[in-house]
């Protein structure tokens, strides 16, 4: 819940992607992905055999203090594409570009049809739940 980013981005719709990437980092909505390798690694020495089942946590990926400044806070100033959100190298979600494009008109129809909406203080922040796919289950919002 941050009003005074969303304010900003209601302002100015060119910060809809910004937005985006923060919130995917911020809160990835895969935290978690499964590899497998098919040759073996050393991995912060560690020795990983083909066949050796692993869990990859995109999401803790996504809040690492040496690859993001203040990783706890959502910043749409922040402005990265740097997340794993949607996985890395040569796994990673081939829908990717689809998603982004979907998240940003879905964000600009909202707003051009509810200007005013935001969320309703009545009721608490959503929880975020979930482990294969992570999302509110309830978003109380209000509009006039």
């Amino acid at each position: 819940n941050h009003p005074d980013q969303f304010r900003a981005v209601k302002q100015d719709r060119k910060l809809i992607p910004k937005a985006i990437e923060e919130g995917l980092r911020w809160n990835c909505p895969v935290p978690m992905i499964a590899r497998t390798p098919h040759q073996e690694i050393e991995l912060a020495g560690i020795t990983i055999r083909p066949g050796d089942h692993m869990s990859v946590m995109l999401a803790a990926a996504n809040r690492d203090e040496s690859a993001f400044e203040r990783p706890d806070e959502f910043d749409i100033s922040r402005g990265t594409r740097a997340h794993s959100a949607f996985g890395y190298g040569s796994h990673i979600c081939i829908g990717q570009h689809l998603a982004r494009l979907e998240m940003a008109n879905a964000m600009s129809a909202l707003l051009d049809r509810l200007p005013n909406i935001r969320t309703d203080d009545r009721y608490p922040p959503p929880e975020v739940s979930g482990f294969g796919l992570r999302g509110p289950a309830k978003l109380h919002v209000r509009f006039d």
